[in-house]
């Protein structure tokens, strides 16, 4: 109805020049991904109870294969950094909150692993428990290479981190 102003002008000239003229607002990118990763979260829950149909099976397989035991904290750990992406927050926190999110899950899946014995740790992951393949390949070099009780250390030292990157707390 009126004149637009000055300061959109120069604005969007110099959204032009920085080449950031995004379609999608940031917030919007960021519910999008949050919307996914609790859609994605809640149909691996259903896999894992058998609720998902042949789909589901595949996917329990799957997260089985890779993840162990662990397949079922992976729903929890979207589900909290889904919710963490609808918060309003300054953009690195997304990122370091992501960044934390997999730290935790990863060192946990070692943390599952690391109690067994060398003789059978590749045939439980084979079978999908403990840590699965993940979680092997994160504790059996520490196990190895350091020894079990300082494998545990760090992996644990290595969770509380990726947990306090997810929270943002001290």
């Amino acid at each position: 109805m009126g004149r637009k102003s000055k300061k959109s002008k120069k604005e969007k000239e110099q959204k032009k020049e920085n080449g950031s003229n995004d379609v999608l607002d940031q917030r919007v990118k960021k519910n999008i991904i949050a919307v996914f990763l609790i859609m994605l979260a809640l149909v691996m829950l259903l896999s894992l109870v058998d609720l998902a149909g042949m789909a589901g099976q595949y996917i329990d397989k799957g997260l089985s294969f890779m993840f162990g035991w662990g397949r079922f904290l992976l729903p929890v750990v979207m589900i909290v950094l889904g919710v963490l992406y609808f918060r309003k927050m300054e953009p690195i926190r997304y990122t370091l909150a992501a960044i934390g999110a997999v730290l935790f899950y990863v060192m946990f899946l070692g943390l599952m692993h690391i109690f067994k014995d060398f003789d059978i740790m590749i045939a439980v992951a084979k079978v999908g428990e403990g840590g699965g393949y993940v979680g092997l390949a994160t504790a059996y070099p520490l196990a190895k290479f350091l020894g079990k009780i300082a494998g545990v250390i760090i992996l644990f030292g290595f969770s509380l981190i990726g947990i306090m990157l997810v929270f943002n707390a001290p």
